[in-house]
């Protein structure tokens, strides 16, 4: 796999950019040394990272998710033996991936239209919206589209990218045909 650029990694992974940090802040966030960090032996128990280059490739960017580190603080900060619980490593392995990780894939992602914040609507506004959104097909957006669709999936009402969106909803709805 060809080389991506942080702001690829960071669509791709459905993530803002400022949310994927390199291994330097990762590793003062850890408490860490750097190097520690690179270490083979002991990056497969850190919390899971990204070489912009590709899996096992020397040279690239590291990025790490800033909620997967955020997560493995959590955990390290509970007393040793609670950490140690059975239930408390299970919780923090679903939350996060550990070591090297294999760069997603490129593509498109259909996402479920939802109204996420509809109290500046009249009531016939906040109707009409509902009723187009239930009849409203699934679409593909790019992954990057997060300005306009929230991370849940909702439309964000007050982006000023949310108008051209919701005319066309209202073009394909009303007839006026609209891109795909």
């Amino acid at each position: 796999m060809a080389s991506i650029t942080k702001i690829e990694l960071a669509k791709r992974l459905r993530l803002q950019p400022g949310d994927l940090v390199q291994r330097e802040l990762a590793a003062k966030l850890l408490d860490r040394s750097q190097k520690s960090m690179a270490n083979k032996a002991t990056s497969d128990a850190l919390p899971g990272f990204y070489n912009v280059a590709g899996k096992g490739v020397r040279g690239g960017d590291i990025y790490y998710r800033l909620d997967w580190l955020k997560a493995y603080v959590a955990w390290k900060s509970r007393p040793l033996k609670e950490r140690n619980m059975t239930e408390a490593r299970t919780a923090l392995e679903s939350e996060i991936e550990f070591g090297a990780q294999d760069l997603p894939g490129p593509g498109r992602h259909s996402i479920p239209l939802a109204a996420h914040n509809m109290s500046g609507l009249s009531h016939a506004e906040r109707l009409l919206l509902e009723e187009m959104l239930a009849k409203m097909p699934v679409k593909n957006f790019e992954v990057g589209d997060e300005i306009v669709l929230m991370s849940d999936g909702g439309l964000d009402l007050e982006s000023p990218d949310a108008a051209p969106i919701l005319a066309e909803m209202r073009k394909i709805l009303l007839g006026g045909g609209g891109t795909e």
